[in-house]
């Protein structure tokens, strides 16, 4: 899978690219150091995977994951010390695939690249469980016209699981999940399974308690 870095923090995202080079099955096309230019990169090289800090000299990382989603075939990961809910909250709306905390470890940091190749969402339990607390203080709205099996797959979202992980949790074909979950994003106006979740507290419509 092809890879662009973006980071501020040049010593850190030239480590991290070093790192996630040296995988067998990645490899980092560029890194960047700001917005303009990880837009730039990312058109003229389409990656897979774009990871980007959250401050930016000429912008932030939510706004690069904004601007990236209309880039078919591009996931967003966010590695970032700034582990403030808001933040989080703001880089799943734009529609990244995952957070990933700057005091883990690069190879956590690869883990969760490839979970999110896979399909999966990446959050740490930790910052999840602060950023729900953080979201249930919404509008608290109720409605919704998901169909009770679009309920039942959206509240396996926050595990992360694959489409066919899914599929053999609920007793359904991968292609019916699949099918389900592509219905279930525009009804909660939303890009990812992180996004429809985080939207889905929000509105009242999941409920989840963190130990």
């Amino acid at each position: 899978m092809d890879l662009l870095i973006v980071d501020t923090e040049t010593m850190f995202g030239e480590a991290l690219g070093i790192f996630l080079d040296a995988q067998d099955d990645m490899d980092v096309v560029g890194t960047a150091t700001g917005l303009t230019q990880a837009l730039t990169m990312a058109s003229d090289l389409r990656p897979d995977i774009v990871t980007t800090g959250y401050p930016l000299p000429d912008g932030d990382g939510v706004d690069l994951i904004r601007q990236l989603r209309s880039q078919a075939g591009t996931r967003t990961i966010m590695v970032s010390a700034f582990e403030q809910e808001a933040v989080v909250i703001a880089a799943i709306d734009a529609g990244c695939s995952g957070f990933v905390s700057k005091n883990l470890s690069l190879e956590d940091v690869a883990t969760a690249v490839r979970a999110v190749m896979r399909g999966e969402t990446v959050i740490p339990r930790a910052v999840l469980g602060r950023v729900l607390e953080y979201s249930l203080k919404g509008t608290g709205w109720q409605g919704t016209n998901l169909t009770p099996t679009e309920l039942e797959i959206l509240k396996l979202f926050p595990e992360g699981l694959p489409d066919h992980a899914i599929a053999e949790r609920l007793g359904l074909s991968e292609r019916s999940v699949r099918n389900q979950v592509q219905s279930i994003l525009p009804k909660l106006e939303s890009h990812s399974k992180l996004q429809a979740l985080a939207t889905a507290i929000r509105r009242g419509i999941v409920i989840l308690l963190i130990p």
